[in-house]
C-alpha cells in the first residue's frame, strides 16, 4: 500500500484468474480501506461489486473484510493457535452415482498448505464422516477444502480465522 501512495503513477493491477473472485474482493476491499479510499466497509465491497458486475459477494468475505476494517480501527490481535483433532461431516454428500463420496481434504495457513487428509470413502446411508487431524497446531488465516477424489472436484470450502 506504501508504494501506490508513493506516486500517483504507481499502480496496481489485479487480476482475477478462475473462480477465485472472494479472495479478489477480500484483498481490493481491503486496500481501498487501508488507503482511506473509502472509510466504510460496505461502499469499499460496493466498490467492487461494480467493476465485476456478476459477483455477489459472500457473507464469509464481507466478514473478512470487516475483521480488516477492525485491525486498521483498533489494531490488530496477536494470532492465537489451536489444536485441531478431528473434524466430522454430519451426511455424506452424493458425487457417485451409487450414492456417498470419496472425501479428503487440505488444510492452509497463510496460504500455506500444511495438512492433507486421508481419502475415505463415504457410503450411502452414513450418517457422518470424521476425518482425525493428527492434533495438528494451526494459527492465523485457516482455510479447509474438502474435496472429491481429485482436486477438481470441490465439495466445500471453509475458511477462518483462530484470532
Amino acid at each position: 500500500a506504501q508504494w501506490i501512495l508513493e506516486d500517483p503513477y504507481n499502480i496496481a493491477i489485479v487480476h482475477c484468474g478462475g473462480n477465485i473472485w472472494d479472495s479478489t474482493c477480500i484483498i481490493i476491499s481491503a486496500l481501498l480501506l487501508h488507503l482511506e479510499y473509502y472509510k466504510r466497509v460496505d461502499l469499499s465491497m460496493k466498490h467492487f461489486e461494480n467493476i465485476c458486475k456478476m459477483i455477489i459477494i459472500s457473507k464469509t468475505v464481507s466478514r473478512y473484510v470487516n475483521y480488516y476494517d477492525y485491525g486498521l480501527l483498533n489494531g490488530f490481535p496477536t494470532s492465537n493457535s489451536l489444536c485441531l483433532h478431528k473434524i466430522s461431516i454430519s451426511s455424506v454428500p452424493k458425487f457417485k452415482l451409487s450414492g456417498g463420496c470419496d472425501p479428503w481434504f487440505s488444510i492452509s495457513q497463510n496460504s500455506t498448505t500444511v495438512f492433507f487428509s486421508k481419502k475415505l470413502k463415504g457410503k450411502k446411508g452414513n450418517k457422518r464422516i470424521e476425518f482425525f487431524c493428527r492434533d495438528i497446531v494451526i494459527s492465523g488465516d485457516i482455510k479447509i477444502e474438502f474435496y472429491h477424489r481429485s482436486y477438481e472436484k470441490v465439495i466445500f470450502t471453509y475458511y477462518f480465522n483462530t484470532n
